[in-house]
């Protein structure tokens, strides 16, 4: 497994940072590339992707619940209201 890891040395030259990967890493990383596994992080980040479709869609989904859950409680509200100003008025008329 420690061939698998990169091998990054740093370095300051000149007050500037230099970055050095080990052949070895260099050889691995274009192995992988070659044979495909491009193609299985293309694939990991289509299903990140669909993931947080999911997600927002469902996150949607609640905010729309919640705001008509508001939506109904305001009509209540101003129907109770009205019967509350139509029964002190038959209080006050009685």
């Amino acid at each position: 497994m420690g061939s698998l890891c990169p091998i990054l040395a740093f370095a300051f030259l000149n007050g500037m940072a230099a970055y050095f990967v080990s052949p070895a890493w260099r050889t691995w990383a274009r192995t992988n590339i070659l044979n495909g596994s491009a193609g299985r992080r293309s694939g990991i980040s289509q299903q990140a992707y669909a993931s947080f479709d999911e997600v927002s869609a469902n996150y949607r989904q609640t905010s729309l619940t919640a705001y008509q859950q508001v939506e109904d409680n305001l009509v209540a509200l101003r129907i109770l209201s009205q019967e509350a100003i139509q029964q002190r008025q038959g209080t006050v008329a009685a």
